[in-house]
């Protein structure tokens, strides 16, 4: 990586490790608050939540790929706050609603905070340093998707990292809501 941008990664990377904590945080824990918390049953859903995240992310960054990096930046930033606060009073009231909206919102802030980060980084850069310089990046935004979540279970108390009463993973990987147990059909209604 070029001297002359490192400055500006770092601070772009300040801003990248977060939105991307929150699209691990909620890929990794929101099925089990909307099963738990929520009282949605139905996994397709439960799925429906961590696809639209990403999804909207996708969206933002079509929609609005002609603007100003910063301004990506800082509305990205913006969304990503409103979306906390979303995801956080749709789990207090229990309304998958709201916290499907804090989803979209998540995902369309985490999209456009992405896209200007990359944009900004790599605007001026000479091409010999180009790639270099967006993997550094990358890791940057994946370290935010891997560091909360690997913290979290490192952190979480004996005996609950998927293991049954037995001590073995014989409710099978997705936990107990009855998916070894049925049909694929039926576990999707």
């Amino acid at each position: 990586m070029p001297a002359a941008i490192r400055s500006a990664y770092w601070r772009i990377a300040i801003m990248i490790f977060p939105a991307f904590a929150i699209l691990g945080l909620f890929t990794s824990l929101s099925p089990q608050f909307i099963i738990s918390t929520l009282g949605v049953d139905n996994l397709l859903l439960v799925g429906a939540a961590t696809f639209v995240l990403f999804e909207a992310g996708v969206i933002a960054q079509l929609l609005l790929l002609n603007r100003p990096y910063r301004w990506a930046i800082l509305y990205g930033l913006g969304l990503l706050i409103a979306s906390l606060l979303l995801i956080a009073v749709g789990l207090v009231l229990t309304s998958f609603i709201v916290l499907a909206a804090g989803a979209i919102i998540g995902g369309f802030g985490a999209g456009l905070g992405f896209m200007g980060g990359l944009g900004m980084l790599s605007d001026g850069i000479a091409s010999d340093s180009r790639a270099g310089t967006t993997a550094a990046y990358f890791v940057a935004a994946q370290s935010g998707v891997a560091v909360p979540v690997l913290m979290i279970g490192a952190l979480s108390p004996p005996g609950t990292h998927g293991r049954d009463d037995d001590g073995d993973y014989g409710d099978c990987c997705a936990g107990r809501y009855r998916l070894c147990h049925q049909p694929a059909r039926e576990a999707l209604i």
